[in-house]
């Protein structure tokens, strides 16, 4: 699994790989965000976000 930023002109976006471990049973599976800031709940998000798809 790769986890990607990236910065665009000030636009933060957060990716993962399609090796992540992700929902089966979901027919629309998220796989990045756009990140406006990095405040204390977006860093728990992010962090679970990441936990999940590394399979733990």
């Amino acid at each position: 699994m790769l986890v990607v930023f990236r910065d665009d002109d000030g636009l933060v976006s957060f990716g993962l790989t399609e090796k992540a471990a992700r929902s089966r049973t979901d027919p629309l599976v998220v796989s990045a965000w756009f990140v406006n800031s990095l405040d204390d709940d977006a860093e728990r998000r992010l962090t679970a976000v990441v936990r999940t798809a590394a399979g733990g």
